[in-house]
């Protein structure tokens, strides 16, 4: 047998594992159609309605307030609220593993600044609305808003979420 290659049991080793990291690497980002894409959620996590009971007890602030609904439930998933005030933060909760979890946003705002969507977080936990489209039917006061909402765990845990954003009094 011929050696066409002469490397050290070292450099074999190393070049294995380049091999064997690249790949792992490759099956770990699947893109849009893999874990994490809309709808997939990673294993143990569950992003449910809020009860108007859930509601009642989070006494939120705000004179306004946005919701993000999926599935034409009654109930919204996740519940925010906000002054007209731009100085002021958005104080919300989303309701996770039979939990409901606090939010809070990252920045000021207001109201105005919930209309396009809004990164908030809490008690470990980072929900982004990202508006998607145009809303659907014209000429209500505050017509719903195709929206994503993308939840992320400190844990690692993800969920993504197709819905609709309503925002009004």
């Amino acid at each position: 047998m011929v050696r066409l290659f002469r490397m050290q049991t070292a450099a074999c080793r190393f070049l294995g594992l380049g091999a064997v990291s690249v790949l792992a690497l490759a099956a770990c980002s699947e893109g849009a159609t893999g874990p994490g894409a809309a709808g997939d959620a990673e294993p143990g996590v569950e992003i449910g309605t809020l009860t108007a009971d859930d509601i009642r007890g989070t006494d939120l602030p705000g004179e306004l307030a946005c919701a993000f609904d999926i599935d034409d439930t009654p109930q919204p998933v996740m519940l925010v609220r906000a002054n007209v005030v731009d100085e002021e933060f958005s104080e919300g909760v989303i309701k996770v593993d039979g939990r409901i979890e606090p939010v809070r946003s990252q920045t000021p705002g207001g109201f105005n600044a919930l209309l396009d969507g809004e990164t908030l977080a809490g008690g470990g936990l980072t929900v982004d609305v990202i508006v998607t489209g145009e809303p659907e039917t014209a000429g209500e006061e505050s017509p719903p808003m195709p929206a994503r909402l993308v939840y992320l765990g400190d844990d690692g845990a993800r969920m993504v979420v197709e819905g609709e954003w309503r925002c009004g009094p």
